[in-house]
This record gives structure tokens, C-alpha cells and sequence, in this order.
């Protein structure tokens, strides 16, 4: 077997009761050695799974949505941020709040989680509607200079797919500046604010908003969609938060040393906005209409217009058309 054969297996292995399993016994059923099924296990944790082991019983796999336990089960899992849930059952909206904050000081890495919101904004000054059952969150971050910042949506994207894609193995994809899409239908999406004073970043805002268990709204049933509709069953979402997080933290520490090219290039595997023909209206009010044909250094989008010119666009939204 494959490695992802084995952790497919050892993850039913491990659903299929609420009891430990010793390792001995899943070396035997994996046919492999236990110090192999020791690292298949951090495998697992570092995809999100949360496994808890015990010297002499062996290990359990849990299967958490109780948001109000999450400051338990992301702390210390990241290496460049160190992260703090500071939860809510509901609120205006979780940018706000974090924003007061990061006023206060809080330290980087501080999350406000809230089970629903009832003024949530996406870009644009949009209405997110965030009802129970989702995954909504801000993350404060205090990056040193403004290098870079202009990509940390994209990262925020790219965490996104990539934490979904570990933990359920579900693909998704990139529209840009920052949607998570699947089918076409919206799944996540990303809201980045900060201040900044004379060139220095007080802090940055990047808010989340992922569709796992919530009902959508009627008027969103055919443009929206959520994780528990992709897999046709309810997802645990502290297991999602924490792979989503995971991939924060990776990601973060690769911009924060400048590591631009490869955030980019991972971000156009997962984008299905290269390559489609395109409308755009930016936040000048111009419209242009054209092939997507690359992203720059600088996380804009580029534009192949009918004559062949081409128009970059920085800021504004995006439209495939058919």
C-alpha cells in the first residue's frame, strides 16, 4: 500500500470506534511496524486530525465540532505563530472585534472564533451572511514591514484549499483575489483589513469565512455551497479549523521571509481563474473583459484583452464567463 492508502485506512480503522486502538494492533491490520504507525499518526495530526495516544492503550482518533474547545486543540500547533482562540457565541462580526484586540495589543496569532455572526462583511462592504454550524474567524497578525502584504489574501486562499484538501480530501479552487470555490459555487471567503501608519503595520486583519454544516439561504442555494453538501455528511470543524491554520502558519512564515514565487506558483495550481475568459470591474469603476492570463509578482491580475494588450488589475472583482 501507498502512503495514502494507509492513512485512508487507518483513519477507518480508527472512526469505527470511540475507543483506543493499540498500536500493536494496527501494525498487524496495516502490516507494518509500529514506529511506521507511529508516523502515519503525525501524519494525520499535521493534516488537522486530532489523535490523542496513551502509552499503553494506544491511539484514539476525535472527532470534535464544540467550538468553544478549539483554544484547546490549536494551541501549539504552530511554529511561526502562536496561536489563542478567543471565542464567541455570536457577534456582530469577528473582524470588529478582533480589530478592538488588536487595538488592546493582543499578540499575533490571537483567533476570534464566533458560531455565528449576525453583521458579517465579505469585500467590498457585501453582507456575509454567517449563520450556525460554519466556520468564522479572524486572525490578527502583526508582519514587520509591508512587504508582501499585498499577497496574504492569496495565502489566506491557498491555506484554505490546502487545509480541505488534507483533511477531507476534497479539491477546491482558487478564483482570484480570494474566493474558495467548488463546482463554481462558493465555499469560502477571505477578508483581509489592517492599519498601517508611515510604512509600519500595526496589524492585519484576515477574516475567514468557510460554509462546513450551515444551512445556506435560499436566495445562495445555486451560487453557495458547503462542506457537509461536497461530502453528503456533517463535518467536525475543529478538525478543519486546525488543518486550515496549519497551512496559515506554513504559508505566513513563507511570505514573512520573502519567499514570494513559491506562494504564487502553488496558488496558481489550485486557481480557475487562469485561463477563463474573464470580467473584471475594478474599484475604479472601469470594466475590462478578457482572457486571465497570469498573476504578477505583485499578486495582481493580468488581463489579455481582445487586441492583445494586456491590463493588469489590482483590486476589484471577477466574473468567469462561460
Amino acid at each position: 500500500m501507498d502512503t495514502d492508502t494507509r492513512l485512508k485506512k487507518l483513519i477507518e480503522i480508527l472512526s469505527s470506534t470511540n475507543d483506543y486502538v493499540p498500536g500493536s494492533k494496527l501494525a498487524s491490520i496495516l502490516g507494518l511496524s509500529k514506529p511506521m504507525v507511529h508516523r502515519l499518526i503525525e501524519d494525520l495530526r499535521k493534516r488537522g486530525f486530532i489523535v490523542e495516544s496513551h502509552p499503553r492503550r494506544g491511539y484514539r482518533l476525535l472527532v470534535v465540532d464544540d467550538l468553544s474547545l478549539a483554544d484547546n486543540y490549536v494551541r501549539g500547533i504552530g511554529r511561526r505563530l502562536e496561536f489563542k482562540v478567543y471565542y464567541v457565541e455570536n457577534c456582530g462580526s469577528t473582524q470588529d472585534l478582533a480589530e478592538a484586540l488588536a487595538e488592546q495589543g493582543v499578540h499575533e496569532g490571537a483567533i476570534v472564533l464566533a458560531e455565528e455572526m449576525i453583521k458579517g462583511r465579505g469585500r467590498m462592504g457585501r453582507q456575509w451572511i454567517a449563520r450556525r454550524g460554519g466556520l468564522w474567524f479572524t486572525l490578527v497578525l502583526r508582519p514587520r514591514n509591508t512587504r508582501g502584504l499585498q499577497l496574504l489574501s492569496l495565502v489566506a486562499g491557498l491555506a484554505v484549499v490546502r487545509g480541505i484538501e488534507s483533511l477531507l480530501g476534497v479539491r477546491t479552487g482558487l478564483k482570484w483575489p480570494n474566493d474558495v470555490l467548488y463546482n463554481e459555487r462558493k465555499l469560502a471567503g477571505i477578508l483581509v483589513e489592517g492599519k498601517v501608519e508611515a510604512d509600519v503595520v500595526k496589524y492585519v486583519l484576515l477574516g475567514i469565512g468557510l460554509n462546513v454544516n450551515n444551512e445556506l439561504p435560499v436566495e445562495l442555494k445555486d451560487t453557495a455551497i458547503t462542506l457537509k453538501e461536497i461530502t453528503s455528511k456533517l463535518i467536525p470543524r475543529i478538525p478543519v479549523l486546525r488543518s486550515i491554520l496549519l497551512r496559515i502558519d506554513e504559508y505566513y512564515d513563507t511570505l514573512v521571509r520573502g519567499q514570494y514565487g513559491r506562494i504564487l506558483e502553488e496558488w496558481k495550481k489550485y486557481s480557475v481563474t487562469i485561463g477563463k475568459r474573464v470580467r473584471a470591474y475594478t474599484v475604479s469603476g472601469d470594466v475590462v473583459e478578457g482572457i486571465a492570463e497570469d498573476i504578477a509578482s505583485d499578486g495582481s491580475l493580468i488581463i489579455r484583452l481582445g487586441n492583445g494588450k494586456r491590463v493588469i488589475v489590482y483590486a476589484g472583482d471577477i466574473v468567469h464567463l462561460r
